[in-house]
C-alpha cells in the first residue's frame, strides 16, 4: 500500500507551535493517529477506548487538528507533507528521452481520456522543509481527440484558426490529490472555472515511439526474430548475440569473467570445455559457444588445476 509522509506539530493552548513533533509515514491520517499515540501496543479494549475518545478535525488543505484529553499535552497540527508514490523505473530511450507509461482515465462526469506521464512527472517536487512544491502531475486528453488538432476543433482555441499551421496540443495537465485522484480541466472546457476529478481506471504500460518500434521491430515478420539479444539490443545501439540471453556471455566475455575473479583460463580452454560437456548450460550458436554464469561458475570450481599433482590424487585416479 501507498504510504504518504505526514509532519506532526504538537501546538500551545495558544494553537501555536510548541515544537516539532515527528514525520509520520503512513497510509492515512488513521495510520497517523495509531503510530502517534502508539495504539497498536495497548491492550485492544484500551486502544478502541482511545480511538472513540481521540478528536480528529479535517482542516482542509492536507492539514488535520488532532487531541485527545487523556494526554496533558494534547493538541497536534497533522499536515501532509509529501505523497510518496508508487516510483516507476526512469527508463530512457537511446536518444536519452524518458520512456512514458500510458492510461485510460474517466472524469467524475463519465468522459473518458488516454493519459500518459513519465518517472519525472509521477515524482512530487518536495522543498527540503517539506513543502510539495509542485504535486504528481499527469497529463491527459479527451479519448475521442487527437494529441494535436486544428484550433477550430477546440472551444476557446479558434482564435489560432487565423494563424497559418497553428495546432492545439489538446492534453491538460491533471494534478494528482491525497486520496489518489487527478484534478484539471480538458482542452475543451469553457465558462468559469470546475475542475473535473479524473480517476485512472486502466494501466496500459510503457508506450514505445514510431520510430524506436521501427528499430525493435524491424526483421520481426521473419521466424526465429524474438530473442532477447537480436532485439533489445537492436534498441539499445549495440549489437548482440543472436539468441543471447541476460544470463549468458560470449566465449571471450567468460575469459574476461574469470580473469575478473582470479582465474586465469583461456579463449582455447573454454571452447575445448564447452565443446566437452564441462561447462553445464553452455550452447553452441553457429560457429561459437554461449556460456551460461552458474554453469561457468561450476567449471571453474571443478575444473583440473596445472601443476603436478599429489601422489593420493593420482592413485585416486589410477582405481578409478
Amino acid at each position: 500500500m501507498t504510504k504518504n509522509t505526514y509532519q506532526v506539530d504538537r501546538l500551545n493552548e495558544a494553537g501555536e507551535i510548541d515544537a516539532p513533533y515527528q514525520m509520520i509515514d503512513a497510509s492515512s491520517i488513521d495510520g497517523v493517529v495509531e503510530e502517534l499515540f502508539a495504539l497498536n501496543d495497548l491492550d485492544a479494549e484500551l486502544a478502541n477506548d482511545a480511538r472513540e475518545q481521540i478528536n480528529i478535525v479535517n482542516n482542509g488543505d492536507r492539514s488535520w487538528t488532532v487531541s485527545w484529553p487523556e494526554e496533558t499535552v494534547n493538541t497536534w497540527r497533522i499536515i501532509l507533507v509529501q505523497r510518496k508514490t508508487q516510483t516507476h523505473p526512469e527508463y530512457t530511450w537511446p536518444d536519452l528521452s524518458l520512456v512514458q507509461r500510458q492510461y485510460v482515465v474517466v472524469d467524475d462526469a463519465g468522459r473518458y481520456g488516454i493519459a500518459y506521464a513519465d518517472a519525472r512527472s509521477l515524482e512530487p517536487v518536495v522543498r527540503d522543509d517539506g513543502v510539495i512544491l509542485s504535486n504528481s502531475v499527469i497529463w491527459a486528453r479527451p479519448i475521442d481527440m487527437a494529441a494535436q488538432v486544428s484550433p477550430e476543433k477546440v472551444r476557446e482555441a479558434e482564435i489560432l484558426a487565423t494563424t497559418p499551421n497553428a495546432v492545439v496540443i489538446t492534453s491538460t495537465a491533471w494534478h494528482l490529490q491525497p486520496d489518489g485522484s487527478y484534478r484539471g480541466t480538458w482542452c475543451d472546457h469553457s465558462g468559469p472555472t470546475n475542475p473535473r476529478t479524473l480517476t485512472i481506471v486502466q494501466d496500459l504500460g510503457w508506450v514505445m515511439p514510431d520510430k524506436w518500434a521501427d528499430i525493435a521491430l524491424a526483421g520481426s515478420d521473419r521466424s526465429g526474430h524474438w530473442n532477447y539479444g537480436a532485439t533489445i539490443g537492436r534498441v539499445g545501439g549495440k549489437t548482440q548475440v543472436p539468441g543471447k540471453t541476460p544470463e549468458e556471455m560470449t566465449v571471450e566475455e567468460a575469459a574476461e569473467y574469470a580473469k575478473e575473479v582470479g582465474e586465469i583460463v583461456t579463449v582455447r580452454s573454454i571452447r575445448y570445455a564447452a565443446a566437452h560437456g564441462f561447462i553445464p548450460g553452455a550452447r553452441k550458436i553457429g560457429r561459437d559457444w554461449l556460456i551460461d554464469y552458474e554453469g561457468f561458475n561450476y567449471y571453474l570450481d571443478h575444473r583440473p588445476r596445472p601443476g603436478r599433482k599429489s601422489y593420493s590424487s593420482q592413485r585416486d585416479r589410477s582405481i578409478l
